[in-house]
């Protein structure tokens, strides 16, 4: 009977521990179960996220690269110097991107810039000195080059562009102001242009081709114009403030303190502002002649007698150029913006 309860007790105890067992290894399996579970997830994860890397990489492998900016960021010009800061005048500067320039004249609504310095734009001359009798006035220049669309500074403004080769024995940046004289019809000015302002966009299309001396150009559309509106389509990209571009006038010349006379073809700047006359240029204006003697176009050169009080000197700047003299006269453009765009 005894060794019956005592056989009794050992089931119980087996039992139990039994129960025990399934319950440990049950719950063992469980949790292995969802360990393996959880790793079949990651390993699937990681394949999927390496596929789709790999379809990115392809796609980024078959997408042009590319160095333009995709954000599209637009900048207003911006005050660099300001004689008084409630406004602006004649002589401060402001810059917009790499770009700098003068202010001409501005009033609430539009403000009239200078460039800084002249465009790196046409051709490179350099003054020769001969010695002895030469058989043109020509044999003093030798042509360099044309200045290329692939060089880096070309179409900006540039402090090479000087101009004149006589003032530096290399004139870069010398253009002719036109092909022809579009804004005559028997030696008389046409109507559509005023009296100051004989700058047109209308042949700007066409690009300088030169003859095969390379000491003038060849084709009769050309006007420096070509370059003014290139230039100006170049700042639109820097900004969304509208930009309107020409060449600088006789009459601003005058506000600016000069005392010019188209009319007589001369005239004098002593109380003009010297950053007028750090290069060569061209104006946007007529300044006379003849079938007989040349057309003459207004134009701004070294002011090297600003200071000289000698009667006889009727005239301390180039006034006038033959308007198809490509030797001398650079590119500075005058960019007209509205002024409330100028911070």
């Amino acid at each position: 009977m005894e060794e019956n309860i005592t056989n009794n007790k050992n089931n119980k105890v087996l039992i139990i521990i039994l129960v025990i067992l399934i319950f440990l290894v049950g719950g063992l399996g469980f949790y292995l179960g969802g360990v393996f579970q959880k790793n079949d997830e990651k390993v699937t994860n990681n394949t999927n996220n390496s596929s789709k890397q790999e379809e990115n990489n392809k796609k980024e492998e078959n997408t042009p690269q590319t160095d333009v900016d995709t954000t599209n960021e637009k900048d207003n010009f911006k005050i660099i110097s300001q004689k008084d800061t409630s406004k602006l005048s004649s002589g401060d500067q402001v810059k917009l991107n790499t770009e700098e320039f003068y202010v001409v004249s501005s009033n609430e609504n539009e403000t009239v810039l200078l460039s800084k310095y002249n465009l790196y734009v046409g051709n490179i001359i350099e003054y020769v000195e001969n010695d002895g009798i030469v058989d043109s006035w020509m044999d003093n220049y030798k042509f360099i080059k044309t200045i290329s669309k692939d060089d880096t500074k070309y179409g900006l403004q540039s402090s090479e562009a000087k101009g004149s080769a006589e003032k530096t024995n290399q004139a870069i940046g010398v253009v002719e102001f036109s092909g022809d004289t579009y804004w005559l019809k028997n030696e008389k000015l046409l109507k559509k242009y005023k009296a100051d302002n004989i700058y047109n966009i209308s042949l700007s299309k066409e690009e300088m081709t030169m003859n095969s001396s390379n000491l003038s150009i060849k084709n009769q559309k050309y006007t420096i114009a070509y370059f003014v509106e290139e230039y100006a389509n170049t700042l639109k990209q820097y900004t969304d403030s509208s930009i309107k571009g020409r060449l600088l006038l006789v009459s601003e010349l005058n506000k600016l303190g000069c005392k010019l006379s188209l009319e007589e073809q001369g005239g004098r700047c002593d109380d003009a502002p010297d950053w007028l006359f750090t290069s060569t240029y061209w104006l946007g204006s007529f300044a006379g002649g003849s079938d007989r003697v040349g057309y003459f176009v207004a134009s701004i050169g070294w002011n090297e007698n600003k200071n000289e009080t000698d009667e006889e000197d009727e005239q301390n700047i180039i006034f006038d150029d033959d308007y198809n003299d490509a030797l001398h006269t650079g590119v500075r453009p005058v960019i007209v913006v509205k002024t409330s765009d100028i911070k």
